[in-house]
């Protein structure tokens, strides 16, 4: 009878008011937009609850930040857009973050193949890196 008892309580539905207090809470300021002092100034910064990362500053109290650090205003090549980095990049990208993400030059690998031993290049790009050459691969799948 106690094993009965135990799966009737490991398999029902919780009741509401068991839930706890930090869940209710959460659900009630999912999408509710509020507003705390930023750390440098004082002025408000509106935030919503439910972000992952809370704001402690406002964005021209960010932007002095920035400037104290050194930071350089760049022009990307490909699209034109204005990006701005650290002064003390080693190497000067001449490209914004996204257009270095969708142009990045494409790597070849080499390999030897598990079956016949023949050394085979192919994209890094690929998802899966391939065991076995082209005409390997076709034998393979002629196989099955």
């Amino acid at each position: 009878m106690h094993l009965f008892k135990w799966l009737k309580k490991l398999f029902s539905k919780p009741e509401p008011a068991a839930e706890s207090q930090a869940a209710q809470n959460a659900d009630r300021n999912v999408g509710r937009i509020m507003e705390k002092p930023c750390l440098s100034c004082g002025k408000p910064i509106s935030y919503d609850p439910a972000w992952k990362h809370i704001p402690n500053y406002c964005a021209a109290c960010k932007a002095k930040y920035r400037e104290k650090r050194g930071m350089i205003t760049r022009t990307c090549k490909r699209c034109g857009k204005t990006f701005t980095l650290p002064e003390n990049v080693q190497h000067w990208p001449n490209y914004c973050q996204e257009c270095r993400a969708r142009y990045r030059p494409e790597e070849k690998i080499t390999r030897k193949c598990r079956s016949c031993g023949r050394k085979f290049i192919f994209s890094s790009k690929i998802q899966h890196w391939p065991n076995y050459c082209r005409e390997c691969q076709a034998k393979r799948r002629e196989k099955r």
